[in-house]
């Protein structure tokens, strides 16, 4: 089973947002750029399971994640379980990270 967290974030200071995830993580977070996500981080290859991102689509502006219009900014923790360090980091700072979806998912469905 693989377990996905979706958690929200209030700011709309993508780069605090990233200074302090990096902080708590002890790890660089790298710039990268896409078509629908626009400018986002996440942590380098082959660690790709943590992201931070605008809620918004960046070729219409339209929000993201509809359920979750309040939140700016979004941070995605992929398979969050393998890697507990992280997750406990993340949700440690419950003052900025707010846990939104937990979705649990067998990835050979």
């Amino acid at each position: 089973m693989q377990t996905d967290i979706l958690f929200g974030i209030h700011s709309e200071d993508m780069e605090e947002i990233k200074v302090v995830i990096e902080e708590i993580l002890g790890r660089e977070l790298e710039a990268r750029e896409g078509f629908n996500w626009g400018h986002y981080y996440c942590l380098p290859f082959p660690e790709r399971y943590l992201y931070l991102r605008y809620n918004e689509d960046n070729e219409d502006g339209e929000v993201m994640e509809h359920n979750f219009p309040d939140y700016p900014l979004l941070l995605y923790i992929y398979d969050a379980y393998r890697h507990p360090n992280y997750l406990t980091a993340v949700e440690a700072r419950s003052d900025i990270f707010i846990e939104l979806r937990t979705k649990r998912w067998d990835p050979k469905d």
